[in-house]
């Protein structure tokens, strides 16, 4: 179609053709526009959860909002270890969400095992989602499922803690499902 130059517009729930097919996507919930943009950017800045989802896998974590003087964490805590997971967000649109939980949407290419990462993590016993590619492994981020990338050449086995980089992440209101981090907002 692009040899020929030919506009073609395709309706999917697959979010792997809308990966591989689309340059640009409209996402629709109960027959309503919510966001219109380029692929790539629905994907990096989704304005729902359900644009997250059909833009490719994605894990969710719940964890709750707290201030400090420099801005916000996003924050959950491991009943097994007793460890905080912590991560930075700047938003003020979270001022809102002080003391609430948000849903935080993180995708598999954007965690990272490092030994520098500052999520602590286990390997999970068993990797539970389908099809991981080479170097991904399932990772639990207090108790809740995480794909994640391994270096070339490190494994780390079922059970070993690692410690996880997030290098992207986006929080979303638990009721609505709209995006409180990134400035999108839908247009609905």
């Amino acid at each position: 179609q692009e040899g020929y130059g030919v506009t073609t517009l395709m309706t999917t729930n697959d979010a792997a053709d809308v990966s591989a097919l689309a340059t640009s996507l409209v996402v629709m919930a109960a027959g309503r526009v919510v966001q219109v943009d380029r692929t790539a950017t629905v994907r990096r800045s989704p304005a729902t959860l359900l644009a997250a989802l059909v833009t490719g896998p994605i894990a969710t974590l719940g964890m709750r909002v707290v201030a400090d003087g420099g801005g916000y964490w996003l924050v959950a805590d491991d009943a097994d270890t007793g460890e905080s997971v912590r991560l930075r967000a700047w938003t003020p649109a979270l001022a809102a969400y002080v003391g609430a939980e948000v849903t935080v949407a993180v995708r598999p290419e954007e965690v990272v095992i490092a030994d520098t990462g500052s999520i602590p993590a286990t390997r999970a016993l068993m990797d539970t989602v389908a099809n991981l590619p080479p170097g991904r492994y399932e990772c639990l981020v207090a108790g809740q499922r995480v794909a994640a990338m391994a270096p070339t050449g490190e494994s780390p086995r079922p059970g070993d803690r690692v410690r996880l980089r997030i290098d992207h992440h986006v929080a979303f209101d638990p009721r609505s499902g709209t995006n409180v981090t990134s400035g999108v907002r839908p247009q609905m």
